[in-house]
């Protein structure tokens, strides 16, 4: 067999043309392989699939508007006017950065410690750094919406760990948003 096959390969390298035929051939001379490694990755692929944790995500938007009226939204335009800043990306882009910075992040991170102990869960490795890859703040493309999400192992955390968040984002005083820049 080994043989054969050599004798494929040297003839393969010399031909300007392949030869369905021999193809074919070493395809159904080595089948039984084929198969049974195929079915062995299949096995495999399946228990890493159900052995793999669940990882739950949780999101909602944010609306940031110059409408002053509005009370879900938060006031840009006295924020941009103390920065003397018009440029709307450039405010969104400020925004993503406050939900980002520690003086949300860090009460949320302490919140989240709490919960899970009075929720029994037992974990470890929760860093701060952990907790800030798992939030997620993006701008939806031509809008001035933020769309936050929060995604963890645990599923019943996640609607209280958005609301904190949302409660958190609403709390910062609008001089603490301008400070955060500053540092």
């Amino acid at each position: 067999m080994i043989s054969d096959t050599n004798n494929f390969y040297s003839e393969l390298k010399s031909a300007k043309f392949i030869d369905l035929g021999k193809v074919y051939w070493i395809c159904r001379k080595s089948s039984l392989f084929i198969i049974f490694f195929t079915f062995l990755f299949v096995i495999f692929g399946q228990l890493y699939y159900k052995n793999k944790p669940k990882i739950y995500l949780g999101q909602f938007q944010i609306v940031v508007s110059k409408n002053e009226n509005s009370s879900n939204s938060l006031n840009l335009e006295s924020i941009t006017g103390l920065l003397n800043n018009r440029n709307s990306d450039s405010s969104l882009n400020t925004q993503i950065e406050i939900l980002k910075s520690q003086s949300v992040l860090l009460p949320l991170y302490e919140f989240v410690k709490i919960k899970r102990n009075v929720l029994g869960i037992k974990e470890q490795n929760l860093s701060f750094n952990s907790l800030k890859s798992s939030v997620d703040i993006e701008v939806l493309p031509g809008t001035t919406v933020l769309e936050v999400s929060y995604k963890s192992k645990h599923a019943e955390e996640i609607p209280e760990v958005l609301e904190k968040i949302s409660f958190l984002y609403k709390s910062v005083p609008k001089k603490d948003k301008v400070k955060v820049l500053d540092e």
